[in-house]
């Protein structure tokens, strides 16, 4: 588990009523589980984001690299092999 740190935040008062709300209802335990579940969506919603922009380089990259040799799946099969065995002669 990672480390906490403890923050104190000021929200609107109309943010600090529907929380106050959702704790009555039984939604969340407490004020602060119903603000780290906000925060984990926004952390989630962000690293999506990052994510997004780095498939779009990919693309880009594989856009540039030009149109592929053609290949069997006994190619594909074969060069998995031989990285695999490199692979685990790195470990070994």
């Amino acid at each position: 588990m990672s480390k906490l740190e403890r923050i104190t935040i000021e929200v609107p008062e109309f943010v600090a009523e529907k929380i106050e709300a959702a704790v009555k209802t039984g939604e969340f335990a407490e004020p602060a589980d119903a603000i780290e579940q906000a925060l984990g969506a926004w952390a989630i919603d962000r690293l999506d984001a990052e994510e997004l922009e780095r498939l779009a380089r990919a693309y880009d990259e594989g856009l540039a690299s030009g149109i592929a040799e053609p290949f069997t799946m006994d190619d594909i099969i074969r060069e998995a092999k031989a990285e695999k065995r490199a692979r685990e002669r790195k470990v070994g």
